[in-house]
């Protein structure tokens, strides 16, 4: 008899959630910890992944550095770029690699990078670094080199970057100057640089934009430092992004400070923009460089990556993640690419990272525009990430959602949460898992709408980002 009434009464409970859709189909109302969703959705395809001939633009770049050291060899990685989708590649120069004898300059080893890229459908952008050996007080010639300080040193940069923006000219228009200058430099001795570099470049090339500072980290104190050098000297023309290297385990923790930095900005200048310019974390534990002494993994890794990128495209911020293939440093290989090398700097295969940029390369383009301060209400107490995107032409939406609370785990239990966007714009809802490319349809019993205001239910959320996406905004195939 018990059972029996067990059973009407679940009978009864189902037929009151699919004639009442506003009432919850989690107990997320009470912030319950649920560790997987209520219910599961069903899968309808992946997303159709576009190459970089197939993507017209986008904010995002990817990064090719450290071939002036020979960390890397481009012909090892270079047929995994067109795949990926990102249409921007930073690229070191070498001045020391370039000028092994005064005054003669071989550029065939960048030249075999920058052309192939371009024929690839990637710009390529040029952090012209670090010094040259060959000149007394030329500067160093690793990560946090001092610059050039000698007379004859200096009049050698300025050849160099003469002979190197002239040769690229016609393929690049985006310059940085130096990296990480701040480690062991002045912020007058980097000001003098950067504004005599800046102002020789547009020289030549007029439309050229000049990043400048590619801080160690964000630092708003030491780069109004260097703007107020700039300032003093009717210099700021001469800069059109400040860049800063923001290393969090938890990537969404660098955001208060990231403010400050772009509040530092707009007190010199309301054209400067900030530039997101090299970011990237392990595929597993290393003991040195960046995000070092953490458990990463490949998992941890993807999660990282598409948070960094998603947090900086929801913040207006141009973004480069660090980087495209492992690095064999002389200490030990550096893990944060894209791709995994052996001791041979030869690539093994591409990382889960990969596949996930690959996912937002393919959604995430100049098509969709940011919608400032868009409205929502969820029914849980835990951190989140909220940012919403309308379609180029229907002005259909595309919203990130993602817990920023913590640094990004290696399991993938989610909490099933209910949303309302009081400005939204769907016709036929999807559920999307970045990480994954995975597409879920979201059936009608699990959302709704009354005029503008959108609700949905029980939406499984974790600590990478998902998307709630009207199904026109997503190309995918069964």
């Amino acid at each position: 008899m018990t059972f029996g009434i067990k059973k009407i009464l679940a009978l009864l409970t189902s037929v009151l959630l699919a004639f009442l859709p506003e009432i919850s189909l989690s107990q997320s109302k009470l912030d319950g910890n649920w560790q997987e969703p209520v219910f599961q959705l069903p899968l309808i395809g992946v997303i159709n992944t576009r190459t970089t001939h197939e993507i017209e633009e986008s904010l995002w770049s990817v990064g090719g550095e450290t071939m002036d050291r020979d960390y890397t060899v481009y012909a090892n990685w270079k047929d995994h770029v067109e795949a990926l989708g990102i249409k921007r590649i930073r690229l070191q120069s070498g001045w020391a690699k370039t000028e092994k004898q005064k005054g003669k300059y071989d550029f065939q080893w960048m030249d075999d990078i920058v052309f192939d890229l371009q024929r690839k459908g990637v710009k390529p952008w040029i952090s012209l670094s670090y010094g040259n050996p060959l000149y007394k007080g030329g500067g160093g010639t690793r990560l946090g080199a001092q610059l050039p300080t000698s007379g004859e040193a200096y009049k050698a940069w300025r050849d160099y970057i003469t002979a190197t923006v002239n040769r690229y000219k016609e393929v690049v228009n985006e310059w940085e100057i130096w990296n990480e200058p701040d480690s062991h430099n002045s912020s007058e001795l980097y000001g003098k640089l950067l504004l005599e570099s800046g102002k020789l470049i547009k020289s030549i090339q007029p439309e050229a934009q000049i990043i400048g500072l590619a801080i160690a980290g964000i630092r708003p104190e030491w780069a109004e430092k260097v703007l107020q050098y700039l300032k003093k000297r009717n210099g700021l023309q001469y800069v059109d992004m400040v860049s800063y290297h923001p290393y969090n385990k938890n990537p969404d923790d660098s955001y208060p400070e990231v403010q400050k930095l772009q509040e530092v900005v707009l007190k010199y200048s309301e054209n400067i923009r900030i530039f997101q310019g090299e970011n990237g974390a392990p595929s597993e534990f290393r003991k040195t460089k960046a995000l070092r002494n953490y458990a990463w993994t490949e998992l941890s890794q993807a999660k990282w990556a598409l948070r960094r990128m998603l947090g900086d495209l929801g913040r207006d911020i141009p973004s480069s993640y660090f980087s495209m293939v492992d690095m064999k440093y002389p200490d030990e290989i550096n893990r944060k690419g894209l791709l995994l090398i052996d001791e041979d700097k030869k690539v093994i295969r591409r990382k889960h990272a990969y596949f996930a940029l690959q996912h937002l390369a393919s959604v995430f383009d100049n098509k969709l525009q940011r919608i400032a301060d868009y409205p929502y209400q969820k029914n849980t107490y835990h951190g989140m990430s909220v940012f919403a995107y309308r379609t180029e032409g229907t002005g259909q939406q595309v919203v990130t959602i993602w817990f920023d609370e913590n640094i990004p785990s290696d399991h993938n239990s989610t909490t099933a949460v209910d949303f309302t966007f009081p400005e939204g714009q769907f016709e036929n809802p999807v559920y999307v898992d970045l990480r994954t490319g995975r597409v879920y349809d979201i059936t009608e019993r699990h959302w709704r709408k009354k005029g503008p205001i959108h609700y949905f239910y029980a939406i499984p959320v974790y600590d990478s980002p998902i998307l709630i996406a009207d199904r026109s905004a997503v190309s995918f195939k069964k």
